[in-house]
């Protein structure tokens, strides 16, 4: 007996390779949105990073000078810092020679975001 020919498939159908490519662009766009995200983290660390290293920075200016004695309560950084700003709020407190510094950072695109310290700082 002769079995009749049948058929076989040897290859996918254009249903079966579309399938594939829309899940391969998923895949991919799901890819690149999750290393844009990473990317733009670490632009925001390294900004906040910075925007903390000089709020110290200038917090140690106004105590070296002495909370009394400052005058400036606001400004940027210069040139060599451009999109960093600062504001500083000085408060007595009930000790006569200890004052409250508030140094508030702002940077970013459009100077939207703000770090701020505090510290204790003695007239002396």
């Amino acid at each position: 007996m002769t079995r009749p020919h049948s058929k076989s498939r040897g290859g996918f159908t254009l249903l079966e390779v579309l399938i594939a490519v829309a899940v391969l662009a998923v895949a991919f766009t799901a890819a690149f949105k999750a290393g844009t995200m990473t990317q733009d983290g670490l632009i925001a660390a390294r900004g906040m990073d910075r925007a903390c290293a000089l709020a110290q920075a200038k917090l140690d200016e106004v105590e070296d000078a002495g909370p009394a004695d400052w005058i400036v309560l606001d400004g940027d950084f210069g040139p060599e810092q451009a999109g960093f700003s600062w504001r500083l709020e000085i408060e007595p407190t009930r000790a006569d020679t200890l004052y409250k510094l508030s140094m508030t950072v702002r940077y970013g695109p459009g100077e939207d975001e703000i770090v701020t310290l505090e510290r204790l700082a003695w007239q002396g």
